[in-house]
């Protein structure tokens, strides 16, 4: 899926990595300086990456489906695997920050974003190295 001829996913993977590093970050500060400010924050960036991973998620899944005859689909499985166990972990964390503690919602958040970190080196290596989504151009 592209828009004025940029791939979609790429561009639109990019908001949530951000936002869950920000908010685990943030998170992370709030429970190290008992400070509710960077707690709150934390969670509203979280809230934000959950938002913006839905059109990510489509837009993925909408490229996949191009890809999905190809010998490139194994590791384009792997890269979905990881990606949907970290922002499972992540929004899980999310979801009961209220009833887990602190330094237990940072643990999964950090937990979270090793996996992510994990899944976007596979969805790296579809495009640098099998050039999936990449159009040959002389320039």
């Amino acid at each position: 899926m592209k828009l004025l001829g940029h791939p979609l996913h790429a561009i639109l993977s990019d908001f949530p990595i951000v936002l869950l590093v920000c908010g685990a970050g943030c998170d992370g500060l709030g429970w190290w300086l008992a400070d509710a400010f960077f707690w709150r924050v934390g969670g509203l960036a979280g809230a934000a990456a959950m938002a913006f991973v839905v059109p990510m998620a489509v837009t993925g899944l909408w490229d996949l489906r191009k890809i999905a005859s190809t010998p490139h689909v194994g590791i384009a499985i792997w890269h979905l695997s990881l990606m949907l166990s970290a922002i499972s972990l992540y929004g899980l964390a999310l979801l009961l920050r209220g009833a887990l503690t602190q330094a237990l919602v940072v643990t999964f958040e950090t937990i979270a974003i090793a996996v992510a970190f994990g899944g976007a080196w596979f969805g790296g290596h579809l495009v640098f190295a099998h050039g999936v989504g990449v159009e040959d151009r002389n320039c």
